[in-house]
């Protein structure tokens, strides 16, 4: 959805480097960690899911990470699992 937007830069960020695999399998691969993503962007996106969204949701890193980013970031809309 975002890197369809012209001169996007899309980043899919994660603690850290190593493969993320999704609810359904598929196995998503991070361009940055938490350490080396840009401090100021445009949009915080932090999608929603099942079981590993609840686990990040207690996780104390993530938690920083997203009140961090998010408190500078002019847009950060999120995709709720609806409980």
């Amino acid at each position: 959805m975002f890197g369809a937007l012209m001169g996007a830069r899309v980043l899919l960020v994660a603690k850290t480097m190593e493969p993320v695999t999704s609810d359904t399998g598929v196995i998503i691969m991070s361009h940055a960690t938490f350490e080396t993503c840009p401090r100021d962007l445009t949009v915080l996106f932090a999608p929603g899911g099942t079981t590993g969204t609840t686990a990040a949701a207690q996780n104390p890193a993530t938690i920083g990470f997203i009140a961090d980013r998010g408190s500078r970031a002019p847009m950060s809309p999120a995709c709720v699992q609806g409980r």
